[in-house]
């Protein structure tokens, strides 16, 4: 059972210049938003032989309220004829507070009975940073689509957040445990992008480029119990960890017309190499938690049309997709959180997707 209320407020303005050879566009906007909401959630879990093997009650009341602004700018500049240039930013802000409490009745069956209630209130604060930027560069050789284009582009992003918490037991042991918490994330990421285009004859033409692309990312967790009259580091829930994605790929299409009837088919080569670092580990552990794993892949496709002279338009597709295990996925560090733990899998092979598609339109 959910219900909640957001009123949000968000003005804005947009602002438009052009002549014969530049455009300039700009836009700014602003926004708060103030949320406030209650939830019960009742969840059970049943063993294999079907077994009730844990129930849980949970009752949550939250308010929070946010602020956002930021702003997009672009410039559109055609050099002369066999020549352009676009260049854009867009930086989007954003910071709030919110206030929540929940109570807690879970009731454990299997392998003894347990009975743990708790309730817990919350006071955090949130921030928020997103930034990307580019330069597009495209010279014409002629007007019948032989160029080139090059373009740059530029991410960063970064968030951080924490607050105070406090958790009153009563079941099975009345104490109160408090804690206060600071986690950030960061990531200042690079892509750079070639591409090539010539015409062989009037009815085909072949594509080349190359891509590559940069995103490290910081991760930092720092957890502080209450102690007596004191504030103690939890080290088994602080962390750092440093991770680094660096993607690789060359790709080739070529496109030929046979009257009515298009064939396009195209390959891509992609090499990606993950790594991560811990800068620090568990008190007594020596274990090496610091990894790196390389995946490399080919990647056809194929793609078909045919068009009737009474404009019937049949179209078939094959895209071979992969996705491959992120840096976290892949980390064997062990992630403690206050009711439980996570961890991922080195051994974690990629996904492969055989995609065919068909269509028809008139």
């Amino acid at each position: 059972v959910n219900g909640s209320t957001q009123p949000y407020v968000g003005p804005w303005a947009s602002y438009v210049w052009s002549n014969e050879k530049l455009t300039i566009n700009a836009y700014v906007s602003g926004g708060y938003s103030r949320w406030k909401g209650h939830n019960k959630v009742e969840q059970s879990l049943f063993t294999d032989g079907g077994d009730l093997a844990s129930h849980e009650r949970d009752s949550s009341n939250y308010l929070s309220k946010n602020y956002n602004a930021g702003g997009f700018f672009s410039l559109d500049y055609e050099i002369d004829t066999s020549n352009s240039l676009n260049f854009w930013f867009s930086c989007w802000p954003s910071w709030g507070r919110s206030n929540g409490y929940t109570e807690t009745k879970r009731e454990e069956f299997l392998p003894d009975p347990l009975l743990t209630d708790y309730a817990e209130s919350s006071s955090a604060y949130d921030r928020n940073f997103f930034a990307n930027g580019g330069l597009y560069y495209m010279h014409k050789f002629d007007n019948k689509g032989h160029n080139l284009s090059v373009s740059v582009n530029g991410m960063g992003w970064g968030s951080a957040n924490g607050g105070d918490i406090d958790r009153r037991f009563t079941d099975p042991i009345a104490y109160t445990h408090s804690f206060r918490q600071e986690n950030s994330y960061s990531s200042i990421g690079a892509e750079g992008e070639i591409v090539y285009n010539r015409p062989y004859s009037e009815n085909g033409e072949i594509s080349v480029g190359y891509t590559v692309g940069y995103d490290p990312e910081r991760q930092y967790l720092k957890t502080d119990s209450l102690v007596g009259e004191g504030w103690v580091n939890d080290v088994y829930r602080s962390y750092k960890a440093n991770f680094t994605d660096l993607n690789n790929e060359a790709f080739f299409t070529l496109q030929h017309k046979f009257g009515g009837f298009t064939v396009k088919p195209g390959v891509r080569f992609v090499s990606e190499l993950v790594s991560g670092k811990y800068p620090y580990t568990f008190p007594n552990d020596t274990t090496d938690y610091d990894f790196t794993k390389h995946f490399f892949s080919v990647r056809p496709s194929l793609h078909l049309s045919y068009r009737t002279k009474s404009m019937h338009n049949f179209k078939l597709s094959y895209t071979m997709r992969i996705a491959s295990p992120s840096a976290e996925q892949l980390s064997k560090f062990p992630l403690y959180h206050m009711d439980n733990y996570s961890t991922g899998n080195p051994d974690l092979e990629r996904i492969y997707t055989h995609s065919v598609e068909a269509g028809w339109t008139k």
